[in-house]
């Protein structure tokens, strides 16, 4: 969940009053133009720097916008585009789906990497669980709307990738041939 807030609040209960004063003005007034954000992630509040940031703030950056450590789309990144992910969310597209047959279909993924996959694609919305009441109990997994608006950008990656197989073995053949050894 994204909040926006004013920067010189958060600032003001997550900072102490040495280190305000340490930012002087120009600094202050930088960071309290700078609209953040916050999510909680893995039960932790973190705060981000908006991706506009030099627009807000007016300041030159050395650094593109979208590599910034703290920004909200890079945290999602980390959480959301890796390969069990993709996969767990090319799966679904087909139909709902357990656990078990999840983790059967997805050769060499383990218990955890799959609990792990499936609680962050479910914390971030992009699949929903259902428990089912049956004996034993059972988990079905589907995707959700917002789930689905990914299949294009995957599909792409994963057309792009088929039709550039043959480049990419040629390319890692010739750099295994000319790669020092023991790196």
């Amino acid at each position: 969940m994204f909040r926006n807030y004013n920067s010189v609040s958060l600032l003001a209960t997550g900072v102490s009053n040495a280190c305000l004063a340490r930012l002087g003005d120009a600094g202050f007034e930088a960071i309290r133009l700078t609209p953040c954000y916050t999510l909680y992630i893995y039960g932790q509040l973190r705060t981000f720097r908006c991706a506009d940031i030099q627009e807000d703030t007016g300041m030159a950056c050395e650094v593109d916008e979208v590599f910034f450590a703290d920004c909200a789309a890079r945290s999602f990144f980390d959480q959301v585009a890796n390969k069990w992910s993709v996969m767990i969310l090319t799966l679904l597209t087909e139909k709902p789906t357990r656990f078990n047959e999840i983790k059967r279909r997805l050769e060499g993924i383990t218990h955890k990497a799959l609990t792990q996959a499936l609680r962050r694609l479910e914390r971030n919305g992009l699949i929903a669980r259902k428990v089912l009441a049956t004996s034993p109990v059972a988990v079905e997994y589907s995707i959700t709307e917002l789930g689905r608006t990914l299949q294009v950008p995957f599909g792409a990656v994963y057309a792009w990738s088929i039709d550039h197989l043959h480049e990419i073995e040629l390319a890692q053949e010739a750099y295994d041939q000319h790669a020092p050894r023991g790196q």
